[in-house]
């Protein structure tokens, strides 16, 4: 390389104030000569000097800037270079807010609207959960019914099984009374049809 001073790409910009996509650029389209080295780009001081030298017909009446021995229309052309290097990367920024936006707002709405279908989906289930509670309500208030019903039932069974029980009893006495009455009857017509003189000696007489 001799003496001759290599810059890389990004030394270059920062040394003439301009974006390192602008130096790539002006070595893809020839203005400015290059090497690669791997996936490096050396560029001589003197390639630099004169890519960026004082074009002849650029008029202008202002003083040479001495910082980096740079001339004022070099720096002046970097400087624009660079500030519509920015707006491109402003607008290249704005343009991927307003995409971003315009996918939160799409995913916003999205997310509203399944909430919303939730929401409803929630209330439906509070109703249905309060007429199964209410349904479960009047199932309860039916069996406490049944269970009154069937209580009452078997007391009433209960009673008429007592009833039955004293019936039989009683039914009992009387079959015994009717049979004692029917054998004093009996014992009467037998005592009515025997001839007089049997009564006499007969020893058992009806009561």
């Amino acid at each position: 390389m001799g003496s001759e001073q290599f810059y890389t790409a990004q030394e270059a910009a920062d040394l003439y104030g301009v974006a390192e996509s602008t130096i790539r650029k002006y070595i893809r389209n020839g203005r400015l000569s290059a090497s690669k080295h791997g996936k490096t780009w050396h560029i001589a001081a003197s390639a630099l000097r004169e890519t960026f030298s004082e074009s002849p017909d650029t008029p202008y009446d202002k003083p040479h800037s001495v910082a980096h021995g740079i001339p004022y229309a070099v720096q002046h052309t970097a400087h624009k270079e660079r500030v519509q290097s920015l707006e491109a990367e402003f607008d290249d920024v704005r343009r991927e807010n307003e995409k971003l936006k315009t996918d939160m707002e799409r995913q916003i709405e999205r997310a509203n609207l399944e909430a919303q279908h939730l929401a409803d989906s929630l209330e439906e289930k509070v109703l249905e959960n309060q007429q199964l509670r209410e349904q479960l309500s009047r199932s309860h208030e039916q069996i406490d019914a049944l269970n009154r019903t069937i209580e009452s039932l078997t007391q009433s069974l209960d009673q008429e099984q007592h009833l039955n029980a004293l019936a039989q009893k009683n039914l009992a006495t009387v079959t015994e009374q009717l049979s004692s009455s029917q054998q004093q009857l009996e014992d009467m017509r037998r005592w009515q049809q025997m001839s007089w003189w049997k009564r006499l000696f007969s020893t058992k007489k009806p009561h």
